[in-house]
């Protein structure tokens, strides 16, 4: 019996990694201006543009050019709501 729960258990990690590197495929790379909006309702608008461009991540850009990388924008929302740390 131990060898079958050892034989399901390496499965199931085996299907977990698996299904980790899709989900990374997958997940977005890049949000537009107003996903990024869209996320922090609560920050107006043009503090989201003028946060973004101190930093160097958004210059005005329109269609693909202004897509925003999701790194970038998951930093400034920890900066935006204290969970960025020192």
């Amino acid at each position: 019996m131990p060898a079958d729960v050892g034989t399901a258990m390496h499965y199931l990690a085996l299907q977990l990694e698996r299904t980790n590197r899709l989900l990374e495929a997958l997940a977005p790379r890049y949000w537009s201006l107003d996903e990024v909006c869209r996320r922090n309702p609560t920050v107006p608008r043009a503090t989201l543009i003028e946060l973004l461009r101190e930093r160097g991540i958004y210059r005005g850009q329109r269609g693909r050019a202004a897509a925003i990388p999701v790194e970038d924008v998951l930093r400034l929302e920890r900066e935006i709501h204290g969970g960025g740390g020192s």
